[in-house]
């Protein structure tokens, strides 16, 4: 039955696009230019943006030496001042900055941040500047809205789709990066492996901001009088 009913609503495009393999494949082979530029530097945004949540145990009980209460708290106050910003701050940033603006700033304010945390030899200092590295969470769906509202309406929800894919990809490989550049960055073993510096993944993830940042600078001003914001 619940075939039928999909069948019903949906064209038969639509109902290929349903499957997030296939979704993922229209967005990577499009010919619009425009739209992949903006899709594979959502991807490097989104790698960048999963680094906090990927290592922030890891990280915080190596150098901090915190206890699983401490890393529960701060966590959960990420958590709140996350909600804060989508909740608060991107609609009305949106309405009076517009999306472009929107995307560039919260993301360089990411970048820096984010980068600066790596030198944090404080866990307290750590915690607040992570709340302000998270303000790059307001990049995301604005970003999203521009490449929908560049498409033909009976695609949008199929590329949509593919960008919660590229996301669910984008987690994958930030795990692998991010874990690993942490194990090697904190390698005392002497045997010429490795190097010390906590922070190495941290600077990896402002570095990958920044050229997301920079990309979408490059494609927004490229791309500015053919294509429209929301």
């Amino acid at each position: 039955r619940g075939s039928t009913i999909i069948s019903r609503r949906f064209s038969p495009e639509t109902r290929v696009a349903l499957n997030p393999f296939n979704s993922l494949k229209l967005l990577i082979n499009t010919d619009n230019k425009y739209i992949l530029s903006l899709s594979l530097l959502y991807m490097v945004y989104m790698i960048a943006g999963t680094d906090i949540a990927s290592t922030y145990f890891l990280y915080t009980t190596f150098k901090y030496n915190w206890t699983n209460k401490e890393i529960g708290t701060s966590f959960s106050c990420t958590g709140l001042v996350l909600a804060i910003y989508l909740g608060l701050v991107l609609g009305p940033a949106v309405a009076k900055f517009k999306e472009r603006k929107v995307i560039i700033v919260s993301i360089t304010v990411a970048a820096i941040f984010v980068t600066i945390s790596a030198f944090s030899n404080s866990g307290v200092l750590f915690a607040v500047i992570t709340a302000f590295a998270c303000f790059g969470v307001l990049a995301a769906a604005p970003l999203k809205a521009i490449i929908a509202n560049n498409l033909p309406e009976a695609s949008q929800g199929a590329v949509i789709l593919g960008l919660s894919s590229l996301s669910s990809f984008s987690t994958f490989f930030a795990d692998l990066i991010f874990e690993n550049t942490f194990a090697y960055s904190i390698n005392k073993s002497g045997r010429g492996k490795g190097i010390y510096f906590p922070g190495l993944h941290l600077v990896l993830t402002g570095a990958l901001y920044f050229i997301s940042v920079l990309g979408l600078v490059i494609v927004f001003r490229k791309y500015s009088a053919s294509y429209k914001s929301p």
